[in-house]
């Protein structure tokens, strides 16, 4: 069962379906967020369930009983921590707990907590490894309005990462956060955003009532962030560049192997060859997420991930969708192309080429400052939409800078938050789960032994980078877009057991000139690789639409030609094939 699609349950309402009148349910608040623990716990005494804590006061998790019992259990991560300078980041991280504590400055709270770890790293300037494919170490940070609070295990930390640090900042351990948060000497409320913190970190600052317990408000740092500056940006257009050479080298070898030669090659041997190319680059530290790889049928499930024994070969008769990205130590990349190594049908040219409009029209999209992204959904979808057809997934995502391609909103959603403080933290982030996962045991005291919440879509840890998103679903106290912010531009559609079409680019918002003067902003498109022309059927596309695709090659080659010829000299001839002017 997957949440989100057609006829499955979403958690609580699977919790509640499930069990009756006089039951107990465990749950373990480290591992949900306070806002579905609330929903839970609202929802199963209307039952008259009761919800009870494990791993909580004298309560413990069974399943991390049994699980040291076993001794399987993998160690908590302990990666170095690294540190990033201001040429990267652009403003100090004693420039940024500035701005945050002149936000708490008009607040009736005491400190705020910061629990998101793309949070932590971006406040800091620090980097990390601890959670695959995301450069982030798991750690909290308290801000007050005098002094910064590190809550972190310290044998991550260097003599180098200290002194970065510096005196403002104060080192704590990583389980003493729950002891501060319930210090009884303090007077004013904990700022926390209910639905980015866990329920046992919530209830923590929550039984402190002399001080009013918890101030509920998203984070400030959550736009902060996704407002990038010039130094973010240069190094986000940067590290396109070196993608786009890559990526496009890599695109030239695979279509040249799978048409020309009896070699055989998987969907998982694309994941693997891929990074081999990335890994040439300058600044190269990793993929972004796991690379989907799908050939025909494939190719139509969303977050399809080829496992080695399982993985097709790729044919000559379908489309292959590949979406794939990066981290570099000056941006992250995500992107997506479609592309085929054979014939394909007339049907599947017209629903590329829909794709392709959707795609070229957002790109395109000139709208007021502080436009929602949910009303500019519909222009990625009006060209399928006039054939009848849709795609089930979001059109856009923020992208961090050397952080998570996908991170966390700042809008109200309901997710689980990565600052686990818990003994289940390292089933949920080594295990890298991308849906809910509920685990169930009878036990003496518990009918149901404990509920965990996993992480959500995308890259095992946040969701979207907040507050800018583009999606068909009506989010809470949505965010509209400013000038700075990254957001993804990727339309598709999935032909069920047949194939699949994405194409997928990263785009900056920028100002945009108009003749009343007005604030309005626009995209810039900062992602760099051919989109391919013999799949478009051109008689659909508009004379602008033509003129978009053709000026996009057009820039991709001129800006990946200098470093294709010294680092894919090869791969020279298919870029400039690749980017020629289609005409009618």
């Amino acid at each position: 069962m997957r949440s989100g699609q057609p006829g499955v349950l979403e958690l609580v309402d699977w919790v509640v379906a499930n069990f009756h009148e006089g039951q107990t349910v465990g749950l373990d608040p480290f591992l949900v967020s306070t806002a579905q623990a609330k929903l839970l716990q609202k929802r199963l005494a209307e039952k008259n369930i009761q919800l009870r804590c494990c791993s909580y006061n004298e309560n413990s998790n069974p399943i991390d009983e049994v699980w040291n019992r076993l001794n399987t259990r993998p160690a908590f991560p302990c990666n170095p921590v690294t540190a990033l300078g201001i040429n990267t980041t652009g403003v100090s991280h004693s420039d940024k707990i500035r701005s945050v504590q002149n936000a708490i400055s008009k607040t009736k709270a005491a400190c705020l907590l910061v629990s998101m770890l793309d949070e932590v790293a971006w406040l800091l300037n620090i980097r990390g490894s601890d959670i695959a494919f995301n450069p982030v170490t798991i750690a909290y940070v308290v801000v007050t309005r005098t002094e910064a609070i590190l809550f972190i295990d310290s044998n991550k930390l260097s003599p180098a990462i200290i002194s970065h640090l510096g005196t403002d900042i104060s080192i704590q351990p990583y389980e003493s956060l729950c002891p501060y948060l319930s210090d009884p000497s303090r007077t004013e409320p904990v700022w926390m955003d209910a639905n980015k913190a866990n329920w046992g970190v919530y209830l923590s600052a929550e039984s402190n009532t002399a001080s009013g317990g918890v101030l509920d408000m998203a984070s400030p740092i959550a736009l902060m962030k996704s407002l990038k500056n010039d130094s973010e940006l240069a190094g986000i257009r940067a590290c396109h560049v070196r993608d786009g050479v890559a990526l496009t080298a890599f695109l030239h070898w695979l279509e040249t192997t799978v048409r020309e030669s009896d070699r055989q090659i998987t969907e998982h041997d694309v994941s693997e060859k891929i990074e081999e190319f990335r890994s040439q680059m300058a600044h190269h530290v990793g993929p972004s997420f796991n690379t989907i790889a799908g050939y025909g049928p494939n190719g139509a499930i969303i977050h399809y991930h080829a496992e080695k024994d399982k993985a097709s070969v790729l044919g000559r008769e379908s489309l292959f969708l590949l979406d794939s990205g990066a981290q570099y130590l000056d941006g992250t990349t995500d992107i997506t192309r479609t592309i085929h190594f054979g014939s394909v049908s007339q049907r599947m040219k017209d629903c590329y080429t829909l794709v392709l409009k959707g795609h070229i029209a957002l790109a395109q999209a000139v709208f007021p400052t502080g436009t929602p992204g949910s009303r500019l959904d519909c222009l990625a979808r009006a060209a399928l939409w006039q054939q009848g057809l849709d795609y089930n997934h979001g059109t856009g995502h923020g992208v961090g800078a050397y952080l998570n391609v996908h991170e966390s909103v700042s809008h109200r959603d309901t997710g689980i938050p990565p600052g686990l403080l818990g003994p289940c933290c390292t089933l949920a982030t080594r295990a890298g789960l991308q849906s809910r996962v509920i685990f169930l045991l009878t036990t003496a005291n518990f009918d149901i032994g404990c509920v965990q919440e996993g992480h959500g879509v995308g890259a095992y840890l946040n969701v979207h980078e907040g507050p800018q998103g583009i999606g068909f679903r009506r989010i809470e106290n949505e965010a509209g877009f400013a000038a700075g912010m990254t957001i993804s531009n990727e339309p598709g559609y999935y032909d069920e057991n047949n194939f699949g079409i994405r194409i997928e680019n990263i785009c900056v918002a920028i100002r945009k000139d108009t003749p009343s003067g007005k604030d309005f902003l626009g995209f810039d498109t900062v992602s760099l690789a051919p989109i391919k022309t013999d799949l478009v059927n051109v008689a659909m596309l508009s004379d602008s639409e033509l003129q978009w695709l053709n000026t996009y090659n057009q820039t991709v080659q001129i800006k990946l030609i200098d470093l294709m010829q010294t680092t894919f000299p090869d791969s020279v001839q298919y870029l400039l094939q690749e980017t020629k002017a289609l005409v009618r």
